[in-house]
């Protein structure tokens, strides 16, 4: 319980029983109903409170203000660690004598706020001068609180505290008031048509005598009531007939126009308010103990203050006693408290704003500039709490020195490289080992805080026993404030008899850093400290991979010179912590393709196996009534496609399984380099996003780096090779081009600045830094952590490579790419590669590098794979398939699988177009299956076109082409019609490939044009997602199958120039080539969709598709 004073803000109810269940609502200045004397008296309580709490340091108070209302106890609340004290201050009140109905008065207040009658935690005090009544007189006790009561403020007012003894008049009274406020309560209830709860303090408490009066009225709602006959015909002089009376009274009051038959009325009791009442116990008698318990509590809580003071009177008895406060504090305490608190009772007459200076200045205890430090001090050691220096390292620092020597001056710099705030944690280290040394931290100079220092350091010594007093700002000081502050500061007559002699110097901590020579390093922690950080830090994540603390910032140096700077080791910690709220890259690049990707098998590649697959035609034959029913119920599917066998594996995929190890066994054969040979759109590079997340996760140290090799391969040939083969010796460029490789894949910039750094160590056999140049006061700190890092994953060969679209590099640069990864894993410079190609680069490569790879091939999308596909990109779609049962998903998928099939015969068999289709065919999945009511319209059969695999890519880039044309025009200036940009598209296809007679095929405009975008529109196409950026001067697809989709879209635009005998080595040497046949076929498909003279193409088409059946 802090010890404060608060004003209270309670606001008035309706209801007759305004009781005190409302909670307090702070607020720092007193309200316009706050009178002078209350006010007064409030602050009389505070002071007495805070004597006491020096007295006992157990001892916690509470003072809080409410809105004056008239007969309630809510004018000053004072909590503390004893009970709670409600006073009611009477001034105000135009009473001239102190009579029975008075008294009466305060308990009918008693009665609505104490339900609970508690006699050790509650008293209820009015505070009043009016003369007491001769009846009343000699019926009071006199009290004589305890000093450590608080009451015993009294004692300042010279007051006198009276108790109410019990006579017969009296009593008597107060039980027709109980009887009479009751009745008056259930009519106002009865009037208004509210219900009786415990809410209700008054009503709460006589329960038991409500209970016995009434009765449930039949043919009503549960919770309606009637009287019973007992209290409809009680007798005239008994406690029900009187409860009775006073409600008839009341309600005709309330209700002029209404005659109350009481055998009529209804009223409205919540469940939990009616107990069940002992037989024996009669209402009278229920009403009887509840009056008599409340009575006692009356009479032993209630106390009654008489003070005759005026509101000038009563603020001369607060100055007293404020002396007195001030007296019993130290000396070092005695100034500030008596003058600020004197200032603040005694500002005006009526005081009207002495509460609030008092408490929110806090002078009492102490002033602000000791809060401010402490609040100050906290931050620094929550922002560095693993920092803490050797004390003999902190005296031998030139700081120390300035503090402490008498010759050094009153206004000391403390410059450095490092934060303010980490300055500011050396600071307060070395001030807290300076002998007799009191420090004020300062990182805001306001004009509140310079009154304060005006107050504080002229009189410094009488304030502080310490003989040093070290003011410390931190930030920027304006000059004049500076200068303000040095004629603030103390000077004392060099003589013996000034025994209170305090320096004081001031520090400023400016943000200009400056190299010093004197820095502190991490050899300068406490071994304790040191200790502690490598144990808490012992397993740590760094850009996605596990790592310990002391891998980046060793402990344990030759030479003190190489330890590193402190500034470092907290960057370090820092990064750290913010790792922690990032995710791991790998997984969130999967988590984005996890709707639609299947996971796939791997099997060994074999030399010609692969070639282009088409799906089966005409399969499926369909159950008869598919044809004749108008919708198709989802019980009924299983019976339509007649997919019994397919359907049972579906539901055995759905179940939950055992993660694939296939990855996990691939890191430790004696292979460490594995190359994925496939076609453009069978899944490589998803699978590739798959497998650094399995690997990752398997194994967290493991450093993971996954590069498009087209991206690197210009460094990659730089490199050289064959010196590197024939010395048959790892060396420095291996290194630097490694640590290259890592920094392109993480995005870092001036990678190859920073790979000058590294060296390779013949002798060791490691990588290692430069040992001349690296130190961490002259590197930024992250650039050291990252060299750091791959040092250490460089040595213990925990490097993994993911290189994808080796395949589509030019010969030459594949043969570079190939090679390299070759000297890698011949010098296990890295644990394992990974990299995908073309079927045909498998086989050109697969003898000339013969045992140093592993081929490996992913299994064909199967009937399975398909279906699994579409149950994922139904499940991230829509919410009403989600909420479906398993067993219907079951039903519908192989269902809408094999219609699917159907349309988009013939199709190659690869997961790309099989993603496309289902894309395509969304909507009108959308539009035909009804999920809630479990069935199918059978015009999905119309909603579904027919398509080969360039209509089918066609639709599908159209689709995305309209969309970006819509969304751009919407959302900033236009790209143009969807129209022009397939053609723009188009033309940056064929420009990008690399074929023979390449400047043959586009003419210098084309060449011009193509250039053109790349410089105009690239960035504005890239929101298409169909170009994700370029490359030396050549954009980059986001994959192969759209690349040749667009390049066999504009030879086909283009068809006329290739029958001119200028582009005949074109057609016989480039266009028949075994790399070009995914774009053949393409352009063959384009062709089969054109009617007229294209009987050549089809031809073809269709014996491709029979030549794949066979």
């Amino acid at each position: 319980m802090a010890n404060r004073l608060e004003v209270e803000r309670s606001s008035n109810t309706s209801s007759p029983n305004n009781s005190d269940r409302s909670q307090p609502s702070p607020c720092a200045v007193p309200s316009s109903s706050a009178s002078p004397y209350r006010l007064g008296l409030a602050g009389v309580i505070t002071l007495r409170a805070y004597q006491l709490s020096l007295d006992n340091p157990g001892y916690k108070f509470h003072v809080s203000l409410g809105r004056f209302q008239d007969g309630h106890f809510k004018d000053i609340t004072v909590c503390d660690s004893v009970g709670t004290l409600y006073v009611q201050i009477a001034h105000e009140q135009a009473t001239t004598h102190l009579t029975l109905d008075t008294i009466c008065q305060w308990f009918r207040t008693f009665l609505s706020i104490d339900p609970q009658c508690s006699t050790d935690t509650k008293r209820y005090l009015v505070c009043t001068n009016t003369p007491f009544d001769s009846l009343i007189d000699i019926q009071l006790k006199e009290l004589e609180p305890e000093n450590e009561d608080i009451l015993s403020f009294a004692y300042a007012l010279s007051a006198t505290c009276y108790q109410l003894q019990r006579f017969s008049e009296l009593e008597s009274i107060l039980q027709k008031e109980s009887l009479r406020t009751l009745g008056k309560l259930l009519a106002w209830h009865i009037c208004n048509g509210k219900q009786i709860t415990n809410e209700s303090p008054l009503l709460h408490y006589y329960s038991n005598f409500i209970s016995g009066c009434v009765m449930p009225k039949k043919g009503y709602r549960k919770q309606c009531y009637k009287f019973k006959p007992s209290f409809l015909q009680s007798e005239p002089q008994t406690h029900t007939a009187k409860v009775r009376q006073s409600l008839q009274t009341e309600y005709t009051a309330l209700c002029a126009n209404t005659v109350l038959t009481l055998e009529n009325c209804e009223l409205y009791i919540e469940e939990s308010f009616l107990s069940f009442p002992d037989k024996a116990v009669t209402p009278n008698r229920a009403f009887e103990i509840a009056h008599i318990a409340h009575m006692n509590a009356f009479f032993e809580q209630f106390v009654l203050l008489h003070d005759t003071s005026s509101v000038r009177t009563l603020y001369s008895k607060a100055r007293w006693e404020l002396q007195h406060v001030a007296k019993s504090c130290t000396v070092g305490q005695h100034r500030t408290i008596r003058k600020e608190l004197e200032r603040a009772l005694l500002r005006s007459s009526v005081g009207s704003g002495c509460m609030h200076t008092l408490i929110t200045r806090k002078a009492i205890d102490n002033n602000q500039l000791k809060h401010g430090t402490e609040r100050f001090l906290r931050t620094v050691r929550e922002r560095h709490p693993y920092i803490v220096i050797d004390e003999e390292r902190l005296k031998r620092s030139q700081l120390y020195n300035d503090v402490t020597s008498t010759d050094s001056d009153a206004i000391i710099y403390y410059r450095d490289t490092s934060s303010l705030l980490f300055r500011a944690t050396i600071v307060a280290q070395t001030l807290a080992i300076v002998p007799s040394c009191e420090a004020i931290f300062i990182d805001n100079i306001s004009p509140k805080i310079m009154q304060q220092l005006a107050e504080l350091l002229p009189h410094v010594a009488e304030v502080y026993s310490a003989s040093l007093v070290v003011l410390t700002i931190v930030g920027k000081l304006q000059l004049s404030t500076l200068q303000d502050i040095a004629a603030l500061m103390a000077t004392h007559p060099n003589d013996a008899s000034h025994t209170a002699y305090t320096t004081v110097k001031v520090i400023l901590i400016e943000d200009l850093p400056v190299l010093s020579d004197s820095f502190l390093s991490v050899s300068d922690l406490t071994a304790s400290c040191s200790k502690a950080l490598l144990e808490q830090h012992a397993t740590v994540t760094l850009y996605g991979t596990r790592t310990s603390l002391d891998a980046v910032v060793p402990f344990e140096w030759e030479s003190k010179i190489e330890s590193d700077h402190l500034e470092y080791l907290q960057d370090v910690l820092d990064l750290i912590a913010d790792e922690r709220e990032i995710p791991n890259r790998h997984k969130q690049a999967y988590e984005i393709i996890k709707p639609w990707y299947i996971e796939r098998t791997i099997d060994a590649y074999q030399r010609g196996a692969m070639a282009r697959k088409y799906l089966a035609q005409n399969v499926y034959t369909m159950h008869d009534d598919y044809y004749s029913m108008q919708y198709y119920p989802f019980d009924a599917l299983p019976r339509l496609d007649r997919q019994s066998a397919w359907r049972e594996r579906f539901a055995t995929a759905l179940s939950p399984a055992a993660p694939s190890a296939s990855a996990h066994e691939m890191l430790y054969t004696d292979r460490r380099c594995f190359a994925f040979a496939t076609e453009s759109g069978e899944g490589n590079t998803s699978h590739l996003t798959w497998l650094a997340g399995q690997l990752q996760a398997h194994d967290p140290s493991l450093y993971i780096v996954r590069l498009v090799v087209s991206e690197v391969a210009e460094s990659i040939e730089k490199l050289e090779l064959l010196q590197c083969l024939r010395s048959y010796k790892m060396n420095t460029a291996v290194v630097r081009l490694l640590y290259g490789l890592v920094s392109f894949a993480e995005r870092w910039h001036d990678h190859d600045r920073w790979a000058k750094y590294l060296c390779f160590s013949e002798k060791r056999g490691e990588a290692e830094l430069d040992r001349n140049k690296c130190y961490s006061w002259a590197i930024p700190s992250e650039q050291m952590v990252r060299l750091r890092l791959f040092r250490e994953k460089f040595n213990r060969k925990q490097l993994v490579l993911l290189l994808d679209d080796v395949g589509v590099l030019k010969p030459v640069s594949r043969q570079y790419v190939m090679e390299f990864c070759t000297l890698l894993v011949h010098y296990e410079a890295v644990r394992s590669i990974y990299l995908t190609i073309t079927t045909h680069c498998a086989d050109e490569f697969s003898e000339f590098f013969i045992g140093r790879f592993e081929y490996k091939t992913l299994r064909p999308f199967s009937q399975l794979d398909r279906m699994l596909l579409l149950h994922s990109v139904l499940l991230s779609r829509f919410e009403a398939y989600r909420q479906c049962d398993r067993r219907y998903q079951i039903q519908l998928v192989p269902f809408l699988q094999c219609i699917i099939q159907q349309s988009c015969q013939p199709c190659w068999d690869v997961p790309l177009l099989q993603r496309m289709a289902v894309e395509l065919y969304l909507p009108a999945i959308e539009r035909c299956v009804d999920f809630t009511s479990k069935r199918v319209l059978s015009d999905i059969k119309l909603q579904l076109p027919t398509a080969n695999p360039y209509q089918l890519i066609k639709t599908y880039m159209e689709g995305k082409l309209h969309a970006a044309t819509a969304t751009c025009s919407t959302d900033g200036p236009a790209i143009d019609t969807a129209g022009r940009l397939h053609r723009n598209h188009a033309l940056l296809a064929i420009y990008s490939l690399e074929l023979l007679y390449h400047d043959q095929l586009l003419s210098a405009e084309e060449r011009s044009q193509a250039e053109h975008l790349l410089l105009e529109f690239v960035d504005r196409l890239r929101s298409v997602e169909i170009i994700s950026g370029v490359i030396g001067n050549v954009p980059r697809f986001c994959n192969q199958t759209t690349l040749q989709y667009f390049a066999s879209a504009w030879l086909f635009e283009n068809r006329a120039r290739l029958s001119t005998k200028r582009l005949a080595s074109f057609r016989c040497r480039t266009f028949w080539r075994t790399s070009c046949a995914t774009l053949r076929l393409l352009f063959d498909s384009a062709a089969c969709a054109n009617r007229d003279g294209m009987e050549l193409h089809r031809a073809i088409c269709h014996m491709s598709y029979a030549r794949s059946l066979d």
